[in-house]
């Protein structure tokens, strides 16, 4: 005769049941080293005292374009202010050029009109002509001298745009 099959016993308890979806969760422990993909030491190239856009905490989240902080350089600021009252200086140098150079045309007219009609000496006419010349140059010298007046302001602030600290991209900060 057989000998019936003992029942085996089990530490754990198993249960059946039926199989369903849903999710699953595992924990591993480890040490490590973390390591940024990508980073960047933030500089400029003035000097100055360093103001931060806010008050920022390790870690923060940026997003590229973000000011983080702005230099005051005082040596920049002046320089602004001078390349701006030169700028106001050549403005009103180029207008007061240019009534000259009208005036001197408009003598210079006037005299030629007068010499074809045998009123005035060749002389008057002459000298009329060179002065008229004169003040041609001077309204174009003038005019060159305020467009360099712009563009140094225009480089100034330019300069003065990067003083601003900006993220470079997306990121935290360390």
């Amino acid at each position: 005769a057989e000998k019936p099959k003992a029942e085996k016993q089990f530490l754990t308890p198993v249960v059946a049941v039926a199989v369903e979806r849903g999710e699953l969760t595992a924990t591993v422990s480890t040490t490590a080293s973390v390591v940024p993909t990508r980073s960047r030491l933030l500089e400029t190239e003035e000097e100055g005292r360093l103001h931060f856009a806010k008050e920022w905490e390790e870690g923060a989240f940026v997003e590229k374009g973000t000011v983080i902080a702005r230099l005051d350089s005082e040596t920049l600021e002046r320089e602004i202010e001078r390349s701006e009252a030169d700028l106001r200086l050549q403005e009103e140098s180029l207008r007061i050029n240019k009534k000259s150079m009208d005036s001197a045309t408009r003598e210079y007219q006037i005299l030629q009109d007068l010499y074809s009609k045998s009123i005035a000496a060749l002389k008057d006419v002459e000298s009329a002509q060179l002065s008229m010349e004169r003040a041609i140059n001077t309204y174009r010298q003038s005019k060159i001298n305020l467009e360099k007046a712009k563009s140094s302001l225009e480089q100034l602030k330019e300069r003065r745009e990067q003083l601003q600290v900006l993220a470079p991209f997306d990121g935290l900060l360390v």
